[in-house]
């Protein structure tokens, strides 16, 4: 019996042991929590008020781009005013005597061109002097054409894009653009 005493008595105080440890472990887990919370807190709160300062700046912005889009709206009006005012065209007669101009050349974003068929190369738009024969596969690039023809601004020589020193044309006919 003394023995059995004993071993309760043993018991009782691990108990009472770990149960104080295991106590004081989780004190610790709810102290941590607690300081975690406030410093979440804390950063919402920070975050909440940096979102308040952006929105006031969001919307100053917008009240300047309102303001101007009105001033720039007044300033056209304005001048569309002032010019109707100062300039006061006459009317023209409908019959024109003069013959309607043609383009002579329109500019065109670069693109580069191929051949399609053995060409003749001009001296000008509107010359029937020929300075060289191409065949049918060679590239070009360009930015301008008229009615008939493309003036050639560079070409391929072994791949290699050079400027072209001289004016050079080609007949639109013999000319693709290249993809």
């Amino acid at each position: 019996m003394k023995h059995f005493k004993v071993i309760l008595l043993t018991l009782v105080f691990t108990t009472i042991v770990f149960s104080n440890d295991e106590i004081k472990r989780v004190d610790q887990m709810v102290a941590d929590i607690v300081k975690l919370r406030q410093n979440y807190e804390q950063q919402l709160t920070n975050e909440r008020s940096k979102n308040e300062k952006y929105k006031k700046k969001i919307s100053s912005l917008e009240n300047q781009i309102k303001e101007l889009k009105n001033l720039s709206k007044n300033k056209e009006i304005s001048i569309k005013k002032r010019a109707k005012e100062l300039h006061i065209a006459p009317k023209c007669e409908e019959n024109n005597s003069f013959p309607k101009l043609k383009m002579r050349v329109q500019y065109f974003p670069a693109s580069s061109f191929r051949l399609v068929n053995d060409a003749e190369i001009y001296a000008d738009k509107d010359s029937d002097e020929i300075v060289e024969r191409w065949e049918k596969g060679t590239s070009f690039t360009s930015n301008i054409k008229s009615d008939k023809r493309i003036k050639i601004t560079g070409y391929f020589v072994n791949r290699v894009w050079q400027k072209a020193t001289r004016d050079m044309w080609v007949d639109s006919s013999n000319v693709k653009q290249r993809d």
